[in-house]
């Protein structure tokens, strides 16, 4: 049953209930109706709820679940025990603080919650849905309703369950060190971890109408890419740890000194907000001040209350029907320029791509070069593959400059980084249709063999492992140390086999657990649980066993004998992605429905 008539039914069944069948529904939506009371509101939020939870228990049962759920039966535990290591952390932080009597400094504690919950939430996303909220407002659902629904749809990210443990943990901290300020504490990291909470409900929901665009995506993009590797230059290039050869960089007294009088002169307008607002508010309450402590936790409720009214506000315009997508802003912009829809204007650029015509000048099937071309101007438009290409050369590039470029074991320092880079570029194949959506049903409509369709899917792989290979080659010999002949062609050859064998089930993965993906919204996963930790666990073993090679290669003191174990492994990987390649048309017409029921659903 779709999720409209299941949704529909709910409605009718529990509107009846509330008004004991003296009413219709259709008498009640009429314009001369009252006003809807509390208990039918209250009937509409549990039909939501128990749908919710109905489509949850359902997903269960779909093909290919099972793994799911053993994905996340290994992956949840893993990324508990590091939160809970975190909250432990910032509690004691917050403990030594308070009973070492520098109370102030709980402060720090709590912009370092805050500025986690921001990384978590660009790194780790919002929680997806198995539909789209907006579908909603086809039923009668007031505004204010709407707006309550949208906000606890997203409330338990991963960011927030973690801003609520670490506050938890910082007001237990506090509470230990001073225990007559428990009560003072606890409501404190209540209504910060509230705030938190509302804080990035608002915030992704104007980055969902932002990604609305392809420039918005890019910009946004380009914005996290610095942030992101600003942070990792400044861990490797001042943290004191791990600095064997290299004395530590050290900052000169002057910008010190600059660098003091800056956070001094920000210290004021940092304490107007809600992190500084509840630091100052603990400060207050231990020296006798419960007024001073009152009017920050009313502060810092004032910025949940602007938070939440910036939320509604996109949130009302959403249930006026706004739509945003890059169809609809294309068409737009078509209909602007010339006044009428361009319809072949999609198939102009597949046409004139070089990367086309170029893989057809060398002989390759029409089939495989048409999609060749696609996918590139797939890649050109994903902003997100980008970051998954560029992110892994310059962290060995900075990890090249101070750590690495003069230890002893500088030779292995290119196989690493090039391991290290294919976990970026691996798990795009793992859901090859998962851009396409409802468009992948034409392969099979159009008279193409679709093993063809998956060597041009592979063939962008391939491309781009090997272009971030040559970047990482480029930056260790410019910065580094340049690898031995006998380590090049080893690390290459391992990655040819690496790839091959990723390859093969990431095919299979494409088909038997695809995962859509809509670019313009930050809950939309890039790949299932299960395709997500298939292509990790694939790279870390296939590393494993390469580095057993150089190993035993190291131990008998011939390094010639790890290019020829190389060239072993990379022939039963070819072999292996071969008969895999061969059954892979008979695969997918035989889970075509299920891969079907994934890409074609709605938003």
């Amino acid at each position: 049953m779709s999720f409209a008539r299941i949704c529909g039914a709910r409605f009718v069944w529990l509107r009846r209930q509330a008004k004991s069948g003296e009413v219709r529904m259709a008498n009640e939506l009429s314009p001369a109706s009252e006003a809807w009371s509390g208990k039918q509101v209250r009937a509409q939020l549990l039909a939501i709820a128990w749908l919710r939870w109905r489509i949850l228990l359902n997903g269960f049962r779909r093909k290919g679940s099972v793994g799911d759920v053993v994905a996340l039966a290994i992956t949840v535990p893993i990324f508990a025990l590091m939160g809970l290591a975190v909250a432990v952390g910032a509690g004691g932080a917050a403990w030594y603080y308070t009973s070492s009597g520098q109370l102030e400094r709980v402060t720090w504690v709590l912009w370092g919650t805050f500025a986690l919950c921001q990384f978590l939430n660009i790194n780790v996303g919002q929680p997806g849905t198995k539909f789209d909220p907006t579908q909603l407002i086809r039923f009668p659902l007031r505004a204010r309703s709407y707006v309550f629904v949208r906000l606890f749809f997203g409330i338990l990210s991963p960011a927030n369950i973690m801003v609520a443990l670490m506050s938890l943990a910082i007001g237990v901290g506090v509470s230990v060190a001073l225990p007559s300020l428990w009560a003072y504490a606890m409501l404190a990291m209540v209504v910060f971890a509230a705030t938190n909470a509302i804080f990035t409900r608002m915030v992704f929901a104007w980055v969902d109408r932002w990604l609305s665009t392809r420039r918005a995506r890019e910009i946004f993009t380009a914005v996290i890419f610095a942030g992101s590797m600003g942070i990792q230059w400044l861990n490797v290039t001042f943290n004191l740890s791990g600095k064997h050869h290299h004395h530590a960089q050290k900052i000169s007294p002057e910008h010190m000194a600059m660098l003091l009088n800056v956070y001094h002169q920000a210290l004021p307008w940092l304490n107007l907000l809600p992190p500084g607002l509840m630091g100052n508010g603990l400060v207050a309450a231990h020296s006798g001040n419960p007024m001073a402590y009152v009017g920050d936790i009313a502060d810092c409720l004032l910025f949940a209350l602007v938070f939440f009214a910036i939320f509604a506000l996109r949130t009302q315009t959403e249930y006026r029907g706004e739509v945003f997508s890059d169809q609809a802003n294309g068409v737009k912009d078509a209909t602007e320029r010339t006044g009428r829809v361009n319809t072949n204007s999609a198939i102009l650029p597949a046409q004139m791509t070089m990367g086309g015509t170029e893989v057809r000048r060398l002989g390759v099937p029409p089939t495989i070069a048409a999609v060749f071309a696609k996918e590139i101007l797939t890649v050109r438009r994903n902003s997100g593959v980008f970051y998954a290409l560029v992110a892994p050369v310059l962290l060995v590039l900075f990890m090249t400059m101070t750590r690495l470029a003069s230890a002893d074991n500088a030779s292995y320092v290119f196989p690493g980084a090039l391991a290290y880079s294919l976990i970026g570029v691996v798990p795009l194949a793992f859901n090859s249709f998962g851009l396409e959506g409802a468009g992948s049903q034409f392969y099979f409509m159009a008279p193409v063999r679709l093993r063809d369709v998956f060597i041009a899917k592979n063939m962008i792989n391939i491309l781009l492992a090997y272009v971030e290979a040559g970047a990482v080659l480029v930056v260790v010999t410019l910065v580094g140390k340049k690898p031995t002949a006998a380590m090049l062609v080893a690390s290459i050859l391992w990655a040819a086999a690496t790839l091959m064998i990723t390859l093969t089930f990431g095919n299979r993965r494409s088909v038997a657990g695809p995962k859509k993906i809509d670019l313009g919204r930050t809950s939309s996963k890039q790949a299932s649980p299960l395709s997500a930790l298939l292509s990790i666990g694939l790279v870390i073993l296939s590393a494993a066993a390469g580095a057993g090679m150089l190993l035993v290669a190291q131990y008998l003191k011939e390094m010639w004998l790890a290019p020829i174990g190389m060239v072993g492994y990379c022939a039963l990987a070819a072999v292996v992605y071969w008969r895999g390649l061969a059954s892979i048309e008979r695969y997918t017409l035989e889970h075509r429905e299920d891969m079907f029921q994934e890409l074609c659903k709605g938003k």
